[in-house]
């Protein structure tokens, strides 16, 4: 059964560079990706959903996100993904053991 607003996450497998969904089926579908020195930085950039990906970055202490709005300002998925790194503190393109990268979505809200 599909619920509404669930997500749905994705390990990236890098030795196959594809994303691996889980057996259990969701509403929408999200990703994850974990960084065991095999895929990197461009990986990522080629699978990106400009406007529609939000991303939680993590590796180690650092941590950034940026909400799917941000595409607004940043329309080129290199471009977001740098800044992003900028923001956690990574090296440009840095691509460190144990790195973490999460896929949401968001719901936009205006007021009447």
């Amino acid at each position: 059964a599909t619920v509404p607003g669930c997500s749905r996450i994705c390990r990236f497998d890098a030795r196959r560079r594809r994303a691996r969904p889980p057996a259990e089926a969701c509403a929408q579908q999200y990703g994850a990706w974990s960084g065991d020195g095999a895929a990197g930085f461009e990986d990522l950039c080629a699978v990106l959903r400009p406007r529609d990906d939000g991303l939680l970055l993590s590796a180690g202490d650092l941590r950034a996100t940026f909400l799917p709005k941000v595409w607004e300002q940043l329309p080129d998925p290199e471009a977001f993904l740098e800044a992003l790194w900028e923001k956690a503190g990574l090296p440009p393109r840095a691509w460190p053991e144990g790195i973490s990268i999460e896929r949401y979505g968001a719901i936009d809200f205006a007021e009447a």
